[in-house]
């Protein structure tokens, strides 16, 4: 679960909270597009893959919002 990616958001981490099961956040850059952002290039990886259009256009709009705030995107990735 991560600023970028809500997949565990609708089943996992209900599933956790109803077990008392703590979780741990370990990537929450999702391996360097929340860390470089949208155009970050080849390097900016989406779980160890070239992110595809959306997860970019996502990022992008991500991004204009930590900017008009003036908070780095990287900050607001490890606070959520």
């Amino acid at each position: 679960h991560t600023l970028l990616d809500h997949s565990a958001l609708p089943a996992l981490l209900p599933e956790c909270a109803a077990r008392g099961v703590r979780v741990a956040l370990g990537g929450v850059f999702n391996s360097g597009l929340l860390a470089l952002g949208a155009r970050g290039g080849a390097a900016a990886r989406f779980d160890y893959a070239a992110p595809a259009a959306e997860r970019l256009a996502r990022t992008a709009r991500i991004e204009a919002v930590c900017a008009a705030h003036g908070v780095p995107l990287r900050a607001a990735a490890l606070q959520y």
